[in-house]
């Protein structure tokens, strides 16, 4: 975190030599340096975290980290397939995500509400169309904070799949902004089930 601090608080201390008046998140980076200094430790994470959030809040929505998973038990703990991205025929396919730059929506309860409709398309290397729903799924997560460290999980099952490979195209749209991405995942059925 020092690291980060000094780096905003540096921005900031260019920008006023410059005669350019620094931004809000070189601001919150100079106040978390000046907190640090002063041994104010609370006090430098809120403005770090102050300065995230005006980050958070302008970043598209994107995945930090998208990837088939054997299983998943939390944000960063899961078991990647040794496999990789080769299923066998009929295998459900389990897709890990860290999204980034998502909103967030009052519960009326003092915490927030996470929103997500998911869109699915099977594709062919070719780009033929093999299955497309737009609203595949819906997902709502109650959060107290303005969580960051957040992870998604689909699980997708695409029985009778002849062997081959394919394409899953996965379209996120956030229900509090109106933010969206789009996810590409390639992958192989195997000849042998």
């Amino acid at each position: 975190m020092r690291d980060f601090v000094i780096c905003l608080g540096a921005v900031a201390a260019i920008w006023a030599g410059a005669g350019v008046q620094a931004g809000p998140i070189a601001q919150r980076g100079a106040a978390a340096e000046a907190a640090v200094e002063a041994q104010d430790f609370p006090r430098a994470f809120d403005q770090i975290d102050a300065a995230l959030d005006l980050i958070w809040d302008q970043s598209p929505l994107y995945s930090r980290k998208t990837l088939f998973v054997d299983n998943a038990q939390g944000y960063g703990l899961y078991t990647e397939r040794a496999s990789g991205p080769v299923f066998a025929q009929g295998e459900q396919l389990l897709v890990y995500l860290e999204p980034v730059g998502f909103g967030y929506g009052a519960s009326g309860t003092g915490s927030y509400i996470l929103g997500f409709d998911v869109g699915v398309t099977l594709l062919k290397p070719s780009g033929e169309q093999l299955f497309a729903r737009e609203k595949f799924t819906s997902i709502q997560r109650p959060v107290r904070y303005r969580n960051r460290e957040f992870y998604l999980t689909l699980n997708l099952n695409f029985n009778g799949l002849p062997a081959g490979d394919y394409e899953i195209q996965l379209t996120f749209d956030d229900q509090n902004t109106d933010k969206s991405m789009l996810v590409e995942l390639p992958f192989t059925i195997s000849e042998q089930g």
